[in-house]
């Protein structure tokens, strides 16, 4: 049985059986990580009961109860969400099932969607192209089509494209906020990053209805051109991100953004930093926003910095750390990643309780391919 807990300070986990605490001294229990699972061992009828899993901290308590029931017939349990990895090729969509990577569903290129005359990808002979692909609610999959101006969601229960949301010119890069359900897209609006994108967002993603793009607030009435978008990613203290980043080429500095006005709300200065942000992560622990910046115009690092994500407060400026920032789902630790055509650094941080990170020992050698999940 496993116990899933987030908590500021960090809980103290506990276990109980029927409302009395587990004596962990004997080999029929066995406690794995910090209290996170329960392994029960020789299993007879006497444990059936209710396992109560209490974490509490000086912030309070809370508990979470799993039934054990032991019977000569099992009976029928209920169906769990079933989980399936999609991959995105040349002819089409594969799913397959990841325990045992066998095939569970193609979606072919010549599919016609239905509801419609097109084409998943196009007539016979003429490849996908795509962009990015990401899980809505776990009840949909949204992949982007860069070429066709477009967006396809694909329904995880019936295994089809039900949807066709048209975008601007190259949509590439997709966002999903789950407290506000949007999508948020970035198009290149060409061939290549030339560092002159558009912003439009999907309201009710996750709806079942006919979906379409608006775009943010415009500017001094025309629609702003960015280089890039920062948006937060979800994490396991659940936090409802409001606010998001865009940059602009060779400008020190970003702009703050409402996702849920969708508008800029105000600037962001990093001048004093030399700071141009190329890249950007989210610790729900503490607050922060991470940046890698770059300098203007030659594109020379310059550090990394750190921002209180509600006062854009800069908390601190290492101008000797270099690379991508990428921070843990349970916000608690930051890699930095820097890579070139023959070798990485990584250099890995620990975010303390009081928004402090201290270090851990950099990492360097041969890189080859190097994924992050």
């Amino acid at each position: 049985m496993e116990c899933h807990v987030i908590g500021v300070p960090q809980p103290r986990v506990y276990w109980l059986k029927n409302d009395e605490e587990l004596k962990m001294g004997s080999e029929k229990y066995t406690i794995i990580g910090n209290s996170t699972a329960l392994v029960v061992g020789k299993i007879t009828y006497s444990d059936t009961g209710a396992y109560m899993c209490v974490a509490t901290n000086p912030a309070g308590t809370t508990r979470d109860i799993s039934s054990l029931v032991v019977q000569d017939q099992p009976a029928r349990s209920i169906p769990h969400l079933e989980h399936r990895f999609f991959a995105f090729h040349d002819w089409g969509v594969s799913v397959y099932e990841p325990d045992n990577c066998r095939l569970y569903h193609q979606i072919q290129s010549t599919d016609v969607i239905p509801g419609t005359q097109e084409y998943v990808c196009g007539d016979r002979g003429l490849n996908c192209s795509w962009g990015a692909a990401i899980n809505v609610a776990d009840r949909y999959v949204y992949a982007s089509q860069p070429n066709k101006d477009r967006i396809l969601i694909i329904s995880r229960l019936q295994m089809v494209v039900v949807d066709v949301v048209v975008t601007d010119k190259f949509p590439v890069e997709l966002h999903y906020v789950p407290n506000l359900d949007q999508v948020w897209v970035l198009c290149w609006r060409g061939y290549q990053d030339r560092g002159t994108k558009t912003i439009q967002i999907i309201r009710d993603a996750s709806q079942k209805k006919k979906h379409h793009t608006v775009h943010p607030e415009p500017v001094d009435g025309h629609f702003d051109l960015v280089s890039g978008l920062f948006v937060p990613s979800p994490q396991d203290l659940g936090h409802g991100w409001k606010y998001g980043y865009v940059v602009h080429t060779n400008q020190r500095g970003m702009y703050k953004l409402d996702l849920q006005g969708m508008k800029y709300l105000k600037t962001v200065d990093l001048t004093p930093y030399n700071c141009a942000p190329k890249t950007a992560d989210f610790a729900s622990f503490g607050g922060l926003v991470i940046l890698e910046c770059l300098e203007p115009v030659t594109g020379r690092p310059t550090g990394q910095i750190v921002l209180d994500y509600l006062t854009d407060t800069v908390l601190v400026h290492s101008t000797t750390l270099f690379g991508r920032p990428h921070v843990s789902p349970d916000s608690r630790r930051v890699v930095t990643l820097k890579a070139n055509d023959h070798s990485v650094v990584i250099v890995a941080q620990e975010i303390t309780e009081d928004a402090k990170r201290t270090p851990f020992r950099t990492i360097r050698g041969n890189c080859y391919n190097l994924n992050h999940t």
